[in-house]
């Protein structure tokens, strides 16, 4: 059974849009090579991304797009991706191999992008924390960390500190070893949760800056846990208690 003619038509004209490149050395697989291997923006701001409901993601967020690029063996997905996407955006196509080895996945899931990272002011993320925790990250060296705390924005920790103290906004410290343990700390917002770096923790200096410290419990045998399972475990603990405080209580009359 052939397949309807408006979809015919749709995979033609995605077809169309499509540039073939052989070489490594084209400018822009050579940029998309660098942001993977390198785990970091463009120059121009741009972030690498991989996968087809990644990319789908990225559309539906409205994120802006450079480029597209698609495998041979995962050219069949310009037929469903490129009408989402603005008929400015360059699209290549390029041998299994070559695609391979500009991605950073063992797995290569044949389309690849270029999309426009959208910075995140130090004031529109502290207006959140009247409806929400922010999180705080000092000192982290692991940037793929980054990728489970959004949106991000920069900022001279000290500062933000001090605006948030200003605001009447709570700063809780996490800590491997001391504090309060994490169940029995006060998470009411408005707060935010100041996160460390990889293997040290939250500084001293910082840790005095903080209205709270709470420890996280864990095997002792654990030296500290990694910065993004830490902030994740404190949102989870933060959203389950303020859950369970907004929901009706059950039972009966007495």
């Amino acid at each position: 059974m052939n397949p309807p003619s408006e979809l015919r038509s749709s995979n033609a004209a995605s077809q169309a849009r499509l540039r073939r490149i052989e070489g490594r050395h084209n400018a822009l697989v050579k940029q998309i090579r660098r942001a993977f291997s390198r785990g970091e923006l463009t120059e121009a701001g741009d972030c690498a991304v991989e996968g087809l409901r990644v990319i789908e993601e990225a559309v539906r967020s409205g994120v802006r797009f450079k480029a597209v690029l698609f495998s041979e063996s995962g050219e069949k997905l310009a037929g469903r991706l490129l009408p989402q996407i603005g008929s400015h955006v360059e699209t290549l196509v390029l041998p299994d191999k070559l695609f391979a080895g500009m991605v950073d996945s063992e797995t290569p899931q044949g389309v690849a992008a270029l999309v426009h990272y959208k910075q995140t002011s130090v004031v529109d993320v502290l207006e959140r924390a009247a409806s929400g925790p922010v999180v705080v990250l000092a000192g982290l060296q692991d940037p793929g960390n980054l990728g489970t705390i959004v949106p991000i924005a920069r900022g001279k920790t000290v500062e933000i500190l001090s605006e948030l103290g200003s605001r009447g906004v709570r700063v809780v410290a996490t800590s491997s070893h001391k504090g309060v343990l994490l169940p029995e700390a006060n998470l009411a917002l408005p707060m935010a949760v100041l996160v460390g770096g990889e293997g040290t923790g939250v500084s001293k200096d910082l840790l005095g800056k903080a209205d709270e410290v709470i420890a996280i419990p864990h095997n002792p045998q654990v030296e500290s846990l990694n910065a993004g399972v830490a902030a994740s475990i404190v949102l989870y603990e933060i959203a389950r208690k303020q859950s369970a405080l907004s929901a009706p209580h059950s039972g009966g009359s007495t």
